[in-house]
């Protein structure tokens, strides 16, 4: 069997553990599908999307993961919690 089909196969897989990660909260959903896709565009030696789009890509990951922890970090202090739960809860969101 050829590389690139299992490195192909993978990356689905990767990807779909990702979409899968954006429901169940336990799983970082959107840093996966990245992981995913940056699996395969390798796979192809970056031929069919180049090291622009993988920036943009990555550039909208972070921008993600940090409004989906600043959100719930607001959303907490918001429903009255106190500021030392606001900043706990925010590291052990990084952690």
């Amino acid at each position: 069997m050829d590389w690139i089909i299992l490195w192909w196969l993978l990356a689905a897989l990767i990807v779909i553990s990702g979409l899968a990660g954006v429901v169940v909260p336990a799983l970082p959903g959107v840093p996966i599908i990245f992981a995913g896709l940056v699996l395969a565009a390798w796979s192809t030696d970056f031929e069919p999307v180049g090291w622009g789009t993988i920036g943009v890509l990555g550039a909208l990951t972070v921008l993600s993961v940090m409004i989906d922890f600043l959100s719930a970090a607001f959303g907490a202090k918001r429903q009255g919690a106190s500021p030392r739960a606001f900043w706990g809860a925010t590291l052990g969101a990084i952690v």
